[in-house]
């Protein structure tokens, strides 16, 4: 009998560890949200907050051009990509990130980047820098808004502090600039996050709603099994928020409104990162 790789040892545990998470918070999250008041939660749900939604929609598309940047800037090996190379390579591959594995968003950026001549090499090595951010950065702005509510909120923002900072050491050239667009994207997520939560009144705040908001978020990425982490994000969400109705009918209002925000952000970058695909194509058929 052959002995499998320890590789696929691994990664056979890993899909099979993050699908029962998958599952278990899918179960959790309808248990959850059907002992809740609905009459609470869609009195949260006002016009104000409908409109704050959509304008969020297009602030957050407007916010993934940093990310675009930052990876193609390390990805490329050159700080002179145009805006419009970097929302092409990016914005296409960033719509697999809903299908199951989150690795094709990952797979379609080496094969989009290779037609700009870019290497295989420079860009695997951009992606793991971001994903590294994103976990460090992402944790540290959720433990420092929520260092009034949890005592060990603030040696966690420092670990994850020294995190990003070896993370930049590490890197290689442009990590540091890259985690800087890193750092302006998420405390633009924040702000919208905030906002939407100060519309919806949860008697918890918008900055502690806000810090739940980001841990839940590192949550559904962190399982790669989960697309977009749907499921997982809300099911934390809740679990954070407790068993307080308030708290908790605003968390799922929150979840939700944030999982429409995403959505919508995530195809408009999408849809424009494929208009200016064809624009490119057209203009160098003309040329």
């Amino acid at each position: 009998m052959r002995s499998q790789n320890p590789r696929s040892l691994t990664r056979t545990a890993s899909r099979l560890g993050g699908g029962l998470l998958v599952v278990a918070s899918v179960w959790y999250l309808a248990m959850r949200i059907g002992a809740l008041d609905w009459a609470t939660l869609r009195a949260s749900l006002t016009p104000q907050a409908w409109a704050l939604t959509m304008l969020a929609s297009v602030a957050y598309a407007g916010l993934l051009s940093l990310l675009a940047v930052a990876w193609s800037g390390q990805a490329s090996a050159s700080r002179r990509v145009s805006l419009t190379v970097a929302i092409v390579v990016y914005g296409r591959s960033l719509i697999a990130k809903y299908l199951p594995g989150s690795v094709i968003q990952y797979a379609s950026r080496q094969w989009l980047g290779s037609a700009q001549g870019w290497q295989q090499r420079g860009m695997a090595r951009a992606s793991a820098v971001e994903i590294a951010l994103h976990v460090a950065i992402c944790a540290c702005l959720a433990a420092l808004l929520l260092c009034r509510q949890h005592a060990l909120a603030l040696p966690a923002a420092a670990i994850a502090i020294a995190a990003a900072a070896l993370v930049i050491r590490l890197g290689g050239p442009g990590s540091a600039r890259a985690a800087l667009l890193q750092l302006a994207f998420f405390g633009g997520f924040a702000a919208l996050v905030a906002a939407i939560a100060w519309s919806l009144g949860a008697p918890a705040g918008a900055q502690v709603m806000t810090g739940w908001f980001l841990t839940a978020w590192l949550a559904g990425f962190l399982v790669p099994l989960a697309p977009g982490g749907i499921g997982v994000r809300e099911a934390a969400m809740l679990a954070l928020a407790g068993h307080d109705p308030r708290n908790a009918g605003a968390a799922l209002a929150l979840g939700l409104t944030l999982r429409l925000v995403t959505l919508a952000g995530d195809a408009a970058f999408s849809l424009a990162a494929q208009v200016l695909s064809q624009r490119a194509a057209v203009h160098s058929v003309a040329s």
